[in-house]
């Protein structure tokens, strides 16, 4: 079963604002938000009563300047609900996202990559593990 969660927000400011059962009332509530001048809208579809077996993960492969370099889909993950990252050979931001979306991957990482160069912090893992500890 799957529910439609409506989003605002960006990094520590992210927070779920409402659940619905159908995409369509997501989208009514969303609109309304957009409305009220929200600006960071986005509706993203959870799916319910997850099981460990269940779970899937995305590694993406991306290069300072924001290109996709691969990607790569682990099934039954034994990473939970964590993300992780690291540098291949420093050149190469590496982060493994816990989602089924490639596409929402790809962004999770892009915003990672953003946040790291703007803090010159690209190859350098301790620095970029303080940054993004817990996550």
């Amino acid at each position: 079963m799957l529910a439609y969660m409506v989003t605002c927000g960006r990094d520590s400011d992210y927070r779920i604002k409402g659940a619905f059962s159908t995409e369509e009332k997501a989208e009514v509530y969303g609109e309304k938000l957009r409305s009220y001048g929200e600006d960071s809208v986005r509706i993203d579809q959870w799916q319910l009563d997850e099981s460990e077996n269940d779970w899937v993960a995305i590694t993406v492969y991306m290069l300072p300047n924001g290109e996709v370099q691969s990607s790569m889909c682990l099934m039954n993950s034994p990473i939970g609900f964590r993300e992780y990252h690291y540098f291949h050979k420093g050149e190469t931001l590496c982060w493994t996202v816990q989602t089924n979306n490639l596409e929402r991957a790809i962004k999770v990482v892009n915003e990672k990559r953003t946040q790291i160069l703007a803090n010159n912090e690209w190859g350098n893992e301790e620095a970029t593990r303080l940054r993004f500890s817990g996550t």
